[in-house]
Parts: C-alpha cells; sequence; structure tokens
C-alpha cells in the first residue's frame, strides 16, 4: 500500500481483511427452493428455513485455515475512523 496523505492526516488504524470459502453441497437435500424462506450459515452449519416452517441443515466441518500470508483488503484510518486510504 502506498499512502498519499493530504497535510494534517493522521493514521491510527490499520485495517486487513482476509477471506475464506466454505462450501456446501446443496444436491444433497431435495428441498422445492421456491418454498425457502430464509438461508442462514454459522458456525459452519448451513440453516436453510422453509415457508412451513421445517429446517434443514448442512454442516462443512473442514478444518481449514486462513492463510495469513497476503490480506484481501487494506483499510487505513484516522482516529476518527475516516478512511484515508484502501487498497
Amino acid at each position: 500500500m502506498e499512502i498519499d496523505l493530504k497535510k494534517g492526516q493522521k493514521p491510527a488504524v490499520l485495517e486487513l481483511t482476509y477471506n475464506s470459502h466454505l462450501h456446501f453441497d446443496l444436491t444433497e437435500i431435495d428441498i422445492d427452493w421456491t418454498q425457502v424462506k430464509n438461508i442462514h450459515c454459522k458456525y459452519s452449519t448451513l440453516t436453510i428455513i422453509m415457508k412451513n416452517g421445517d429446517e434443514h441443515e448442512l454442516t462443512n466441518y473442514t478444518d481449514l485455515e486462513t492463510d495469513y500470508k497476503w490480506p484481501s483488503r487494506m483499510t487505513l484510518f484516522d482516529i476518527e475512523w475516516e478512511v484515508l486510504d484502501e487498497e
């Protein structure tokens, strides 16, 4: 990241973003997708809630290690959390 600050700007926080991915094989469940009310994922468990209240869960406990070598995004903030620079 090359920093180009204007006069008076002072960096206070550098935030780094890293990506990890989970995949769920949706062919494992036989549902009518037009009847899906909501989908959410928490702690590697995908929950599909149907309009009639039924729930389907798929779990992916793949032991993924996030690669911290290169961040996917860097954001530089000042003390007021105003963005000074992004990459």
